[in-house]
């Protein structure tokens, strides 16, 4: 579901306008990107989850490139022999809540 798609089935369920369904959804997106961009725990509600700043350490990892086989197409990794230094960056995760999570186990079982 794309953005249009989800400020349209707002605005449906709660019989409200697109136009201000989308106004309300656009504060919603600004108030949440200046919450994470200031560094705070964004918790939607318990039904659905919470968004979180981590620290990913900087490591080194092996230099891989992808080779594609002409004949067949298939693409394979093939390590160059040389590391790379990845730097610790802050990245924005999404810990989803225990009822979404228990729904999403219900999915990959059929």
């Amino acid at each position: 579901m794309n953005k249009k798609e989800l400020i349209k089935s707002i605005a449906e369920v709660n019989k409200t306008s697109i136009t201000q369904t989308e106004e309300f959804y656009n504060s919603f997106e600004n108030a949440l990107i200046k919450a994470i961009t200031s560094n705070e725990e964004v918790v939607l509600s318990s039904k659905i989850g919470k968004f979180i700043l981590k620290t990913r350490k900087a490591h080194i990892t092996p230099e891989t490139k992808f080779i594609i086989n002409k004949q067949t197409g298939k693409k394979t990794v093939k390590r160059t022999g040389k590391n790379l230094k990845i730097p610790a960056k802050t990245v924005v995760s999404f810990k989803m809540s225990k009822p979404i999570k228990d729904e999403v186990k219900k999915l990959q079982l059929k």
